[in-house]
């Protein structure tokens, strides 16, 4: 039968200190509050002490066999589990359950990179302590790391680690338990919406990232609004270093010319209207160029860079508002101005953006020329409606260009165009590509009039929501001899297999002219979907949670 003997007396040492449920402790010295039961399996034995006369210097420990006894302390508010052992006329508190332990998460690591945690004293322990893991590995005192169980000394340091996950915006989590307590450290890898890295290593050839703003000065964070707002931006992006914060109250800032800006970082609201930022050039006309500075959120109406601009990032903003700014006739969303083959804008990144223009008969998302090192990344652009010469991308003088993982539509005309200056290494890799029916069937990709090499197009959706049969086609121009363009893993969907098919690619290979392009209509790797409606899917668009409507463009409305 099971014997239960009660009695009061007085814990000492790790073993003693009683814990509320709210988390705080206190050592025992006062035999009043630590009513003891011990429960032994015998038989044919009762003793029930009187918990008021009880003594344990007094008690008969002989007549206890040693053994392990679980003992909980009262009154209820204090609760302790532990083990005692009997040893002849002395009880020894073995005390296994440390005072909980913490390891500091860490986020927007690298993936597929080692985590080593902070590193731990184990307190609250009298004796070695069962030790085990999961998830990773443990390292106590710098002995060497390992996965097994074993067991852990009063006051030793401990520290876990584990390789981060190799997908962006994921968890690893490695758990630590000593007895009945646990601890986990937990890492995460940078999300796709802020990771570079990821982009540019998937390009083929050795573009190079934009180095990012170098902070050395306090936030400066922005609390009027309209006009004034807008001068205090720019008058706080004169230092260098500084990252300037503006709260959606600020409302329509007008422009903003961020020409000589040096390693600063401007973050917005998505409320936050700017008519267009200017980079490269002073509201004075003076060309100063802007190195190193990274836009956040806003909503832009167009964005020009003069002049040798490098390494500019913007991150997770809404381009719209067709502002009449650019050329008489032709707006564009991004426009790289009065460059040469000695002034261009090298390392530009958008990325995590929306883009949508809006009521003009030539709008395109980009005319630049000589700029090197440019990438569009997860991003969705459209100039839906639009007519005539409304094409995405036209080109000239360009080195090392990347599309990576961008939803696209344009209303009619080409979805990238080159110009008369050569064009050196054009990579289009993930994503979807649009156009619509238009009044203007051109070319969907075009190659022409300059000398090119290094073109690859591959891993896409493309719709064409026409009849025409002009969706293809390239011309090498002078100069392009050993000119490349490869196309691979493309689904196709059109009206019908006069718009495109193996045959159409096969033809437009034949009429290239000068140069080498495989358009893979004789590789097998496309797919073809005919007879699709003209109205283009609404549902292809890049998933943008940061942004209004997920990122569709199509749901913005003209302001």
């Amino acid at each position: 039968m099971k014997i239960t003997r009660k009695g009061y007396y007085t814990i000492t040492g790790p073993g003693g200190l009683l814990t509320k449920p709210d988390g705080s402790t206190r050592q025992s010295t006062n035999r009043d509050d630590c009513y003891e039961y011990i429960t032994q399996d015998a038989e044919n034995q009762e003793n029930v002490f009187d918990p008021e006369s009880w003594d344990p210097e007094s008690f008969d420990f002989d007549s206890l066999s040693p053994e392990a006894f679980v003992y909980r302390i009262h009154p209820p508010e204090y609760e302790v589990v532990a083990t005692i052992t009997v040893h002849g006329d002395t009880i020894r508190v073995s005390d296994y359950d440390p005072i909980q332990f913490t390891f500091i998460d860490v986020i927007d690591v690298l993936t597929s990179t080692e985590q080593i945690s902070n590193e731990v004293q184990i307190l609250g322990i009298n004796t070695a302590s069962p030790i085990s893991v999961t998830g990773g590995g443990y390292n106590i005192d710098d002995t060497g790391w390992t996965t097994l169980p074993g067991f852990i000394s009063p006051g030793s340091m401990v520290k876990v680690r584990h390789d981060s996950s190799d997908t962006s915006g994921m968890d690893t989590d490695t758990t630590l338990t000593i007895y009945g307590v646990s601890g986990t450290f937990s890492s995460t890898t940078i999300a796709s919406a802020t990771s570079y890295d990821d982009y540019y290593a998937r390009v083929p050839f050795a573009i190079e990232q934009p180095t990012a703003p170098v902070i050395t000065q306090p936030e400066v964070n922005i609390t009027t609004t309209g006009s004034q707002a807008g001068t205090d931006i720019q008058n706080a992006l004169a230092t260098p270093g500084t990252k300037v914060i503006v709260p959606n109250s600020a409302g329509n800032v007008g422009s903003l010319w961020l020409g000589g800006v040096t390693d600063c970082e401007l973050e917005m609201g998505l409320s936050v209207v700017v008519s267009q930022i200017v980079m490269g050039r002073t509201s004075g006309a003076v060309d100063d160029p802007t190195v190193r500075m990274k836009v956040t959120g806003g909503n832009i109406g167009y964005l020009r860079l003069y002049y040798d601009c490098t390494d500019i990032i913007m991150d997770g903003c809404i381009f719209e508002n067709d502002q009449g700014f650019g050329v008489s006739g032709q707006t564009e969303m991004f426009r790289f101005a009065n460059s040469s083959a000695s002034s261009y804008l090298n390392r530009f990144l958008v990325i995590n953006s929306m883009c949508k223009l809006f009521a003009d008969p030539q709008a395109s998302f980009n005319l630049g020329a000589f700029a090197r090192n440019v990438m569009w990344a997860n991003s969705n652009f459209s100039n839906s409606g639009n007519t005539v010469n409304a094409w995405g991308w036209r080109l000239g003088g360009a080195t090392n260009w990347a599309w990576l993982d961008c939803a696209a539509l344009v209303a009619s005309h080409k979805m990238v165009r080159t110009d008369s200056d050569p064009v050196t290494n054009l990579f289009i890799d993930g994503g979807t590509w649009m156009r619509e029916d238009s009044t203007n069937p051109d070319a969907w990709a075009q190659i022409i009039n300059s000398p090119v090499t290094g073109v690859t197009i591959q891993n896409l959706d493309c719709w064409f929501a026409e009849s025409g049969t002009d969706a293809i086609r390239v011309g090498f121009g002078s100069g392009s001899n050993n000119g490349t363009w490869t196309m691979r893993d493309i689904n196709f969907y059109a009206t019908n297999s006069s718009v495109v098919s193996n045959a159409v690619l096969n033809s437009a290979e034949g009429a290239a002219g000068s140069g080498t392009p495989d358009y893979g209509g004789s590789s097998g790797t496309h797919t073809y979907t005919y007879n699709v409606p003209t109205t283009l899917p609404n549902d292809q668009w890049r998933n943008l949670p940061d942004l209004p409507n997920n990122g569709n463009p199509e749901a913005l409305s003209y302001p």
